[in-house]
């Protein structure tokens, strides 16, 4: 009976210690996500500048001038 209960405990020991190898490697990989998130989100934000001061632009330039070919 002992050595069931004391192999019963080394399979919850290799259980947690596969759990906790697991959860190290998620955290690994949700920080790295996370990382891509905050530089993907800056790309994002310096576009949308972009795209306004360009359509700021757009609507200062005279409307009914002539294009240069003529």
């Amino acid at each position: 009976m002992i050595e069931d209960v004391e192999q019963r405990i080394m399979d919850l020991e290799i259980h947690v210690a596969h759990q906790a190898d697991t959860l190290e490697t998620l955290n690994q990989v949700v920080t790295s996500q996370a990382k891509t998130i905050d530089r993907l989100m800056n790309s994002l934000n310096q576009m949308k500048e972009l795209v306004t001061d360009l359509q700021d632009l757009v609507d200062q330039a005279p409307a009914d001038r002539k294009p240069p070919h003529y």
